[in-house]
């Protein structure tokens, strides 16, 4: 048994039977110690190296941090603080206290079916840490995740069959089929983007890079050697998830054709993942040739492409209308427009692009030289002031749905609202109730 087990066991112990059993948080961690051991997911990846926060609904609980920062107090041997940090906003990774530290909410993980598929998720926030020691660049700008081209048919039915054909690589029977439908996905990625403008291209690489190798590791975890890529392909509006699928696909079929690749990978910018593999593949002394699908099958497939498409368009007007249905107080903040909210962070798992603006189901924070707001757990609807439906700057927000009438006072020109959900702070503004909404409109400084 390590020593940090010890200190778990310990833990256990000062909690009692039946707080033990409660703690998900602590079992969390013991879960964590049990399934690394002796795993050698990426070179110079230790998850056990790595300090973990997690929300458990009530408190903020810190593990191997080595300065847990103020607001955390030790407590039955637990660094702990009340409520949810401030830096815990997602299953992802933070700096608090200037350490870069995995976080994880528990509530969003519930549905995990076991410790162990727990603890593989710690592991992938955990190499999100990793990633920022490593000195290579990870990830996507998501400044382009809004102007990805999702209206655009022919671009989706190439993008899925491109996810059918690395599905087929997985599902072949013998290597050398598996290496044609890995061709074949292959080429059609480069027809894709060839089409494809360079932000958007860019962007599909940096999630696989970022995020389709942390789901490589937890796939590992897990015991799985292979990702889920759904049969029909993803739907036309989630390209952020399907990158991750993706990226995992590479990187599994790297493990088959390229054994070695990670230490390469990790230490070089300029590789992607699809690119290492067509090196690898296409070089071959002995060319295959590269699988194919029916006539009939693309056929389909482009068929439901321009369903879909239109579908989206449809789904954006939807939305829309569902949010301004949501019952109960609203609280809108007003900017002016020569200073606008910028964006301080935000969910690209859970946002939609409606007419007008941008749709945060979850979390978003914005702020300017006067003051910020978070919303988390709630809907709101961003109105943009440029071109970029998000980063030209904010110059309307509404947050939908409280139960009753936020609390939110004045001091001046001081404003501060606190409501489950929602805060806010700013100077040089002023509130007003209109009928079920309270609105904050920041003046010029």
């Amino acid at each position: 048994m390590t020593s940090q087990q010890v200190i778990l066991v310990t833990c256990l112990g000062l909690f009692g039977s039946t707080r033990a059993q409660q703690n998900l948080a602590v079992e969390l961690e013991q879960a964590l110690h049990d399934v690394c051991g002796s795993i050698e997911l990426w070179p110079g990846y230790d998850p056990l190296a790595v300090p973990l926060a997690v929300f458990d609904g009530k408190h903020t609980v810190l593990f191997r941090h080595p300065s847990p920062p103020e607001g955390f107090t030790f407590e039955e041997g637990l660094w702990t603080f009340v409520g949810r940090h401030p830096d815990v906003l997602a299953n992802s990774s933070a700096m608090i206290g200037g350490v870069g530290t995995a976080t994880v909410m528990l509530e969003s993980i519930s549905h995990m079916n076991s410790p162990e598929e727990r603890a593989a998720l710690v592991v992938h926030e955990g190499f999100h840490v990793f990633q920022g020691t490593t000195g290579r660049i990870w990830g996507a700008n998501e400044v382009h995740l809004f102007t990805y081209p999702l209206d655009n048919a022919q671009l989706l039915a190439l993008r899925r069959l491109e996810t059918e054909a690395l599905r087929r690589a997985f599902e072949a029977g013998d290597r050398e089929a598996t290496r044609a439908w890995a061709i074949c996905a292959l080429d059609l990625r480069d027809q894709r983007f060839a089409l494809l403008d360079p932000d958007s291209k860019a962007y599909e690489r940096g999630i696989e890079t970022m995020e389709g190798t942390a789901n490589y590791i937890q796939c590992q975890v897990e015991g799985r050697e292979q990702p889920h890529l759904p049969d029909g392909g993803f739907d036309a509006e989630d390209v952020r998830n399907r990158a991750y699928r993706t990226g995992t696909a590479w990187a599994f079929l790297l493990d088959r054709f390229s054994p070695g690749w990670r230490e390469t990978f990790g230490a070089d910018d300029s590789l992607f993942l699809d690119a290492m593999l067509a090196g690898t593949l296409r070089d071959n002394p002995q060319p295959v040739k590269p699988g194919a699908f029916r006539d009939s099958e693309i056929a389909a497939i482009k068929e439901a492409a321009q369903r879909d498409v239109q579908t989206v368009l449809k789904r954006r007007s939807a939305r829309l209308e569902e949010f301004e249905s949501i019952h109960g107080w609203r609280v809108v903040i007003e900017a002016d427009r020569s200073s606008p909210l910028w964006p301080q962070g935000f969910d690209p798992l859970n946002v939609h692009l409606v007419e007008g603006g941008v749709l945060h189901s979850r979390f978003i924070k914005l702020g300017n030289e006067s003051g910020n707001m978070e919303v988390m757990g709630m809907t709101s609807l961003t109105e943009e002031i440029g071109p970029h439906p998000l980063f030209n700057g904010v110059l309307r927000i509404v947050v939908a749905g409280f139960e009753s009438e936020p609390s939110a006072t004045a001091e001046g020109d001081r404003v501060h609202v606190n409501s489950v959900g929602f805060k806010a702070n700013f100077t040089g503004a002023s509130i007003e109730r209109v009928n079920q909404e309270v609105v904050i409109r920041l003046h010029m400084q």
